[in-house]
């Protein structure tokens, strides 16, 4: 059994048994009501996590960084505290993500828990632009003695390829990735993947795949608009590039909201020159 199950077991049976014991009513009702106290405010980190969680899914912006700033410095598991560092990075706040990560690598942790803050920890590299090292420390947990997998890695990795002078291996990884998890955000890096070597074809079957998930994530509706524009539709691209606009961006992806404005404007003026074609044409009929 797992030890964070295990621990879970222990304090329920701390809080439930004395009720169901021959105790006077102070020990009976005293020591559940302390466990709970200390359940509550030890896990209060989680509790706020959560609550970062639902604002983040109401997409409240200010409410969720402020519950997972607070979640950060109550003290979390290794699980959520990579996730909650995670988060902070995409809100601009390294510092704090840091800080998350020196904390939980002084925690006590599984072998498994090592792999896992590790994998989390290489967005901290890519975030401070040690690229290189962000992409090292997910290759060796990928392809080291134990073959750690996760969807993250692959989510992450995948990314992070794509944004490297090999595009081969990016292609390869990607494909890997889709085998392991075709979750949108993977198919999205496949997408990528295929623009980057100009394969077309295989980037617009892929791609609508991701849109039928309906993505919030900015990536995915701005590759829809580039396949559209090479396409030569324009009217098409500009729409795919507004829902870009109008999607999350993040701190940790490079695509950044005025180069999806850039995009805007230049199928604005792509859509008049071919109007303006297709009007000259019947006359020169």
């Amino acid at each position: 059994m797992k030890s964070s199950k295990f621990k879970g077991l222990i304090k329920a049976a701390i809080i439930l048994v004395p009720l169901f014991l021959p105790l006077p009513p102070l020990a009976r009702f005293g020591i559940p009501l302390i466990a709970a106290l200390y359940t509550l405010i030890s896990g209060r980190g989680n509790i706020w996590y959560i609550f970062g969680l639902r604002a983040g899914r109401n997409r409240d912006h200010k409410k969720t960084l402020k519950y997972m700033l607070k979640a950060a410095r109550a003290g979390l598991s290794i699980k959520n505290g990579c996730l909650v560092a995670v988060s902070l990075l995409k809100y601009d706040k390294y510092e704090e993500a840091e800080q998350l990560f020196t904390f939980l690598e002084a925690k006590n942790k599984t072998t498994s828990q090592i792999k896992y803050l590790r994998s989390y920890k290489a967005l901290l590299f890519w975030y401070n632009d040690e690229k290189e090292e962000a992409v090292s420390i997910l290759e060796n947990l990928l392809d080291g003695e134990d073959r750690y997998r996760t969807t993250h890695i692959y989510s992450t990795l995948g990314y992070f390829l794509l944004h490297t002078e090999n595009a081969e291996r990016a292609l390869e990884l990607n494909l890997e990735a889709v085998d392991y998890d075709s979750t949108p955000d993977i198919l999205d890096n496949l997408t990528a993947s295929y623009i980057n070597i100009g394969d077309w074809e295989n980037a617009e079957e892929t791609c609508k795949k991701v849109i039928e998930s309906n993505p919030a994530f900015a990536e995915a509706w701005y590759h829809a608009g580039l396949i559209a524009e090479n396409s030569g539709d324009y009217e098409s691209a500009d729409s795919h590039f507004k829902k870009s606009l109008r999607s999350i961006f993040s701190n940790l992806t490079l695509l950044k909201r005025k180069d999806v404005e850039e995009k805007i404007q230049a199928m604005q003026i792509k859509e008049e020159k071919q109007k303006m074609l297709a009007e000259e044409l019947p006359m020169q009929e």
